[in-house]
């Protein structure tokens, strides 16, 4: 796990940046849905916003970089776009309520599926701006942007470990 805002076996309003076995990273959130792959977890499920090909590998620092603008994800490997997603919609991504709190390297309970290696110069930001629509009376529509940036180093071979039950679907 290279950061997340989400527990193990709860299924509202998950955030995950995964890092699988494979070297391959993916995002997992309300909005984005889950595919049967190989290069997955044990279980064959995988984010459908995640890197084409193995990113991580031992003893290489590599910048991973995700935004979000509206309903428009971006993942960036190294500073160059790898997958695009855009969700139908974007539902709050956390709530205060989960008490779940922003972690880097794993995610709860405790530390559950812990990152192996280190993860440097990590940030967060959100931002809601509002731009005006011109009409004959004049609107503001809010648009919702955050960047989730770190830059990860892999010091042994990243262990597989199991997605939790709503990742099927539930």
């Amino acid at each position: 796990m290279l950061a997340a805002m989400d527990q193990s076996d709860v299924g509202t309003r998950p955030f995950r940046l995964e890092a699988y076995a494979s070297g391959r990273v993916g995002f997992v959130s309300e909005g984005i849905t889950l595919s049967q792959n190989t290069w997955g977890d044990p279980g064959g499920w995988s984010s459908d916003l995640a890197t084409p090909a193995a990113v991580l590998s031992v003893g290489r620092a590599t910048r991973i970089t995700l935004t979000r603008q509206g309903t428009a994800f971006n993942l960036f490997v190294d500073a160059w776009l790898v997958d695009s997603y855009r969700g139908e919609s974007v539902t709050q991504l956390t709530a205060r309520s989960d008490h779940k709190p922003f972690r880097i390297g794993s995610r709860l309970p405790g530390i559950a599926d812990p990152f192996q290696g280190q993860i440097t110069a990590a940030s967060f930001t959100y931002a809601v701006t509002m731009q005006a629509t011109t009409t004959t009376t004049s609107t503001h529509t809010p648009t919702m942007t955050s960047t989730l940036s770190m830059t990860s180093t892999l010091t042994t071979a990243q262990a597989s470990y199991s997605f939790p039950a709503y990742a099927t679907g539930d």
